[in-house]
């Protein structure tokens, strides 16, 4: 488990958030899924969408997509 977590702390400010994106989103299952090319290449489209629908703040919608799943 801490080795999971420390894969995810050594990615980079914009993977990490990329990841969280689709986590949250039920995207994404795992960290190997950001390796998926088809997942990733879906992510990284809809990123710019979902960032302006959030006002420019990703963080905010991140938090919207966690409160809807509990």
């Amino acid at each position: 488990m801490l080795a999971t977590i420390d894969r995810y702390l050594s990615l980079p400010d914009e993977e990490r958030l990329l990841f969280r994106l689709g986590r949250r989103g039920g995207a994404l299952h795992s960290l190997d899924d950001l390796s998926n090319p088809l997942l990733r290449a879906r992510l990284e489209r809809a990123y710019p969408d979902l960032k302006a629908e959030a006002g420019g703040n990703i963080e905010d919608l991140i938090t919207e997509l966690g409160d809807r799943y509990i």
